[in-house]
């Protein structure tokens, strides 16, 4: 069950995924467009006609991009980024058991 932004449940992880897996369908429907992360690629893996890029640094350019970009010392952003990485593998690693259920 889809619920919409006003609900109460709204900012719970499956359903801000599915309400982005929504929102990315009806813009891939309407026409072309550039879709960064949010798992697009996995969300409209069936979609005719996707081109599917990825973009990849160096470990040490990243390191020292973030530091630039948040003003923090490097153990700090070490952090970070394993952090963010960890998210996108548990985000990543759930979708094929929404994908059944996004709608």
């Amino acid at each position: 069950m889809l619920l919409f932004p006003e609900s109460a449940g709204f900012t719970k992880d499956d359903n801000l995924f599915t309400y982005q897996a929504k929102i990315i369908r009806q813009l891939a429907e309407e026409g072309s467009c550039v879709l960064i992360g949010r798992c697009a690629d996995h969300v409209l893996k069936e979609m005719p006609g996707m081109v599917r890029v990825f973009v990849h640094a160096p470990a040490d350019f990243c390191l020292r991009e973030a530091m630039k970009v948040n003003s923090q010392p490097e153990n700090e952003v070490v952090k970070l980024i394993a952090e963010t990485d960890t998210t996108e593998l548990v985000i990543i690693s759930t979708i094929p058991e929404k994908n059944g259920s996004m709608t």
